[in-house]
């Protein structure tokens, strides 16, 4: 004979557990090797770096020479008409040219940069990464860290260039990923 209360509880977790476990993570996250699931990759299209932390690096961008790279590898852009330290690229610009936040000013110069890492407030009250008073940028069209494939795009887009400004060479052809040097 079945106890009518005993199946009772027996239902409610044969339909309680799996819930817990969907809403907890639990279920088919893990891999059949056996090892966790990683944790959610950063939003590519939204760099931020905390204070204190070397959020721009310096590397050798082949025939770009040595340019500013964020902590992800991705190449880092001026804009040449932006002016008095301040970001003119707002709204669908920002999507495609996202600027490369901070959470504070207090930020760390890698070696082999002698120019001046700042910040600028932007127009939605976030601090945006400057260099020389130029404000640093990703590109949404590279894919891989070491592409830069934004190098002179509509004749204001250059690679940050370690002497500061856009690229000593803004006429070179991009570049992609094929081998650069990180120098720290």
């Amino acid at each position: 004979m079945f106890n009518r209360s005993r199946l009772g509880v027996g239902i409610c977790l044969l339909l309680i557990v799996p819930a817990l476990l969907t809403a907890c993570g639990g279920g088919s996250s893990y891999s059949s090797g056996g090892s966790a699931p990683k944790p959610p990759a950063a939003n590519a299209n939204q760099p931020t770096a905390s204070g204190g932390l070397a959020l721009v690096k310096v590397a050798s961008l082949g025939m770009l020479g040595q340019g500013l790279i964020d902590t992800n590898g991705m190449t880092l852009y001026i804009r040449k008409s932006d002016t008095g330290g301040k970001s003119s690229c707002t709204g669908s610009c920002a999507t495609t040219w996202p600027p490369l936040r901070a959470s504070s000013n207090n930020l760390a110069k890698p070696q082999g940069l002698s120019g001046d890492l700042g910040t600028t407030m932007r127009d939605d009250g976030s601090m945006q990464v400057t260099y020389n008073g130029q404000p640093l940028y990703t590109y949404s069209g590279d894919k891989a860290p070491g592409d830069a494939t934004g190098q002179g795009i509509g004749g204001v887009w250059f690679v940050a260039s370690v002497q500061g400004g856009g690229s000593a060479s803004p006429s070179a052809s991009p570049t992609s990923s094929s081998g650069y040097n990180y120098n720290y």
